[in-house]
């Protein structure tokens, strides 16, 4: 008569360690309330994803863009920009390599190979850096040999300035309106990316993605403008 206790005991254990299940979105359980249903909701996104699938892919985007910026912001300690960079790096690893043969099967599972990406991008983000300031330095040591780096011999005049500012603004008049106004809210007014989001109508990981193909535009334009 004893034994009751015991199997309450035993039926309340699940209870206690269900919380410890992940905590965001992308369904700790599934549509019926089981784990079950949402290892099988996990491999349906993951297998949609592989697909092709552009709407799955945007409801693991959203659940993830907060918090690979969050990591990527806690493993290299740098600014937002930086940061948007390792997450939009990041989720273009994922849409190509999360395929059904990776075995995935557990929010769980999915969340430590995601924080991996995320984690092996933001390596990769900070060795390119690196590659790049070398070369730059290198270059800058080669253009002030020969004295023709104007940022570093100060031989840099106000015409020159003036010409950069009216070539920004022309460029700047060329992007849509709704475009321009993203990037004027994000960096002109100093915005985070959350509050240049909201301003325009987006969500936080939709106005990432514009304002990374925007300044893409741009550098690719201002290489040119230079050489």
């Amino acid at each position: 008569m004893e034994v009751a206790p015991a199997q309450t005991q035993i039926a309340a254990a699940p209870l206690r360690i269900a919380p410890l299940v992940i905590e965001p979105p992308l369904n700790a359980v599934g549509n019926d309330g089981s784990l079950e249903g949402a290892e099988a909701s996990v491999r349906e996104l993951i297998k949609a994803i592989a697909e092709g699938n552009t709407s799955a892919f945007a409801v693991f985007y959203e659940e993830w863009f907060d918090r690979a910026l969050g990591l990527a912001t806690s493993l290299t300690k740098r600014d937002e920009s930086f940061c948007l960079d390792i997450v939009q790096d990041s989720m273009l690893r994922a849409i190509k390599s999360l395929r059904p043969s990776l075995g995935i099967s557990s929010r769980t599972d999915l969340d430590r190979w995601m924080s991996r990406v995320v984690h092996t991008a933001a390596i990769d983000c900070l060795r390119k850096e690196s590659r790049r300031r070398a070369r730059e330095a290198r270059l800058r040591e080669t253009r002030v040999r020969d004295g023709k780096d104007s940022y570093a011999t100060g031989a840099e005049t106000p015409s020159d300035l003036e010409e950069r500012i009216v070539w920004i603004r022309e460029q700047l008049e060329q992007l849509a309106a709704a475009d321009r106004e993203l990037l004027m809210s994000r960096f002109a007014a100093d915005r985070t990316i959350h509050a240049a989001a909201t301003d325009a109508g987006l969500t936080p990981g939709a106005a990432a993605g514009r304002l990374a193909r925007l300044m893409k535009r741009l550098q690719n334009a201002a290489k040119e403008f230079i050489s």
